[in-house]
């Protein structure tokens, strides 16, 4: 006879697996958002690079666990992902020209998330996280190879 505790625990990973996979999406969400307004910021760029990227996901390691609207972000990403889930709709692929590569430059823009950005990696040298989800993050964009 089963008591249907496995049932239980099985929802519960699920349901971990489920709230990792919105925290990870909504805070690449937000530094993708950086690197994208740092570009449109910039006078002779448009187009986003792997370092625009990187910077942007250290400038969102700072500010992700102090966001005000944090619950509302996860809520929109899981309504994202639950409605993709519900259509699940074949992408098309884009099938024309390759992009030329961009080389990153920073740029001359004033404001305060063009600021952090260009100092990021002086901040990011002495950040020590302090969780571990931190911890994984800090790990992983250091692993990153440009």
């Amino acid at each position: 006879m089963k008591s249907g505790f496995d049932n239980l625990v099985n929802n519960d990973e699920e349901k971990m697996k489920e709230n990792i996979t919105i925290l990870v999406a909504t805070f690449a969400t937000e530094g993708l958002k950086h690197a994208s307004r740092y570009v449109s910021h910039h006078k002779t760029r448009n187009s986003v690079t792997g370092e625009d990227i990187k910077r942007g996901m250290m400038l969102e390691v700072f500010l992700f666990n102090n966001r005000p609207d944090l619950i509302d972000k996860c809520d929109e990403i899981k309504s994202l992902i639950n409605d993709e889930d519900e259509e699940e709709e074949e992408e098309e692929e884009d099938e024309g020209e390759e992009d030329e590569e961009v080389e990153f430059t920073s740029n001359d823009c004033e404001c305060a998330i063009c600021k952090c950005m260009n100092t990021i990696h002086t901040r990011w040298e002495n950040f020590t996280p302090t969780t571990p989800l931190e911890t994984i993050i800090k790990n992983n964009i250091d692993a990153i190879e440009l």
